[in-house]
Order: structure tokens, then C-alpha cells, then sequence
């Protein structure tokens, strides 16, 4: 891993130890900050964006992306088709729907373990959440 040299301070007087620099970016973008909740803190000041676009032509590729694009549609149509039934009954637990199947697990390594062995065509159309325990009012915002 390469680690800058120096270090910053915080505003509790605590240190934080960059995870990585680059001639792009600031040592003060990604570091390990122990008042931060996790232990890190990220900002994305002094990065830059970079953004590429690749034209697909080939028609197999194409044939493939429109296939795995119409399984996830269904996935999602019969989530939300079942959905009243599945957040009321897995609460606090991780789902998974492939192959207009549901799979339920505690971790979400499990439940696409399930999936994956169950449906391996379904690659890049799984759909997987989790379920909060307690059914609250959640603002999204960006």
C-alpha cells in the first residue's frame, strides 16, 4: 500500500494516516480517521473524474446484455409483485429474487450463494436487498 509521508490533523486533535496518495489527489481524500464512524473518512475533493463510454457493436454482446436486461425485468416485476407478502415476513433479513425465485438469508454472501447455485444463467440479473427489522417512515435524498 502506498502511504504518504505526512499526516493530518482533525479537529479533536487526533491524527489521520492516508490510505493512499497520487499526483492527482490530495493525501487528505481517503484516510483513516479513528473519530470517524468505521475508522474512515473519504471525501472526493482533488479526484478526478473520469468518465468513458465504449460503443458494443457485436451482435452476440448485444444479444446477451438485452437477455440478461430482460431476466432482471422480470426478477423485478415479480418482486414487486410479491413484495407486500416478502417485507412482511423477512424482516431483518437479506433476499434475493432470481429466476422469479426468492431466496432468504442472514448475510448477503449467503443469499447470493443460494441464488448463484440455483440460477448460475442469472448473472448480472440478480436482484438483491435487505429488509429493515422495523417498518419506519426513510427519507432518501440526494
Amino acid at each position: 500500500m502506498n502511504w504518504a509521508s505526512s499526516t493530518s490533523g482533525n479537529t479533536d486533535g487526533t491524527e489521520c494516516q492516508p490510505l493512499w496518495s497520487s499526483t492527482n489527489a490530495s493525501y487528505t481524500d481517503v484516510t483513516i480517521n479513528p473519530a470517524a464512524k468505521g475508522g474512515i473518512m473519504m471525501t472526493d475533493k482533488h479526484i478526478p473524474r473520469i468518465i468513458m463510454e465504449e460503443e458494443v457493436l457485436d451482435p452476440e454482446e448485444l444479444a446477451q446484455a438485452q437477455a440478461r436486461h430482460e431476466r432482471f425485468a422480470r426478477n423485478s416485476a415479480w418482486l414487486q409483485r410479491h413484495a407486500k407478502e416478502i417485507y412482511t415476513h423477512y424482516r431483518g433479513k437479506c433476499i434475493c429474487v432470481a429466476g422469479e425465485e426468492l431466496f432468504v438469508a442472514d448475510t448477503p454472501e449467503e443469499v447470493l450463494a443460494q441464488a448463484r447455485t440455483a440460477h448460475p444463467e442469472e448473472k448480472g440479473s440478480i436482484l438483491i436487498r435487505y429488509i429493515p427489522r422495523e417498518k419506519v417512515a426513510r427519507i432518501y435524498a440526494y
